[in-house]
């Protein structure tokens, strides 16, 4: 439910790729605005789907810039922020799915960026691998991103496809409608280094 962060690698990734005075420069690290990100969730039922959201993100990413494909990533989101449109459906998620008391936060950590041919300085396309830590479990996740980056602005967005058992959590009931298991988790960000 976070991943947010990935596309802001990539964008740094895409940064260095042009070559250039930026081979020679020093680790460009950039920062994640929560106020201009977010992440949100897409899962539903037989009756149809519901959406959630959350701004409460951070996260830095650090980016080699000797060799575009290594860096440094870490992104936190606050579970505990999720709200969807009701209330109820919010709580039982936060207490018997997510458990946010014991598990109030999800993080992806990221140390490799594979961009897509004609990716480069001010946009493109890739996919970024690492861990992503959500209710206790971590899993290895490839996350394809797209951004574009303009000055020390980065802007990114991606998605991933979670599936609630391979983190130990059982899809819950809804007046009597089994929700789904994969839940689609959509990342907007923008992030900064100055």
């Amino acid at each position: 439910m976070l991943r947010k962060a990935a596309w802001l690698a990539l964008g740094l990734a895409g940064f260095t790729a042009g070559g250039g005075a930026a081979a020679e420069a020093s680790p460009l690290r950039l920062i994640i605005l929560p106020e201009k990100s977010q992440v949100e969730f897409i899962s539903g039922t037989q009756l149809g789907e519901f959406r959630g959201i959350t701004r409460q993100i951070s996260g830095e990413v650090v980016l080699d810039p000797q060799e575009a494909t290594r860096l440094r990533l870490a992104v936190s989101v606050d579970l505990r922020t999720l709200k969807s449109d009701n209330a109820l459906r919010d709580q039982h998620m936060h207490d018997k799915v997510l458990e946010v008391g014991r598990f109030p936060s999800a993080s992806f950590a990221a140390s490799e960026f594979r961009p897509v041919a004609g990716a480069g300085r001010d946009g493109g396309e890739g996919v970024i691998a690492g861990a992503l830590r959500l209710h206790g479990v971590e899993r290895a996740v490839s996350i394809p991103v797209r951004y574009t980056l303009n000055g020390t602005t980065l802007r990114g967005e991606g998605n991933l496809l979670v599936k609630l058992t391979d983190f130990d959590m059982t899809p819950p009931r809804l007046l009597g409608l089994k929700v789904r298991d994969q839940v689609t988790v959509e990342i907007r960000f923008v992030a900064s280094g100055g």
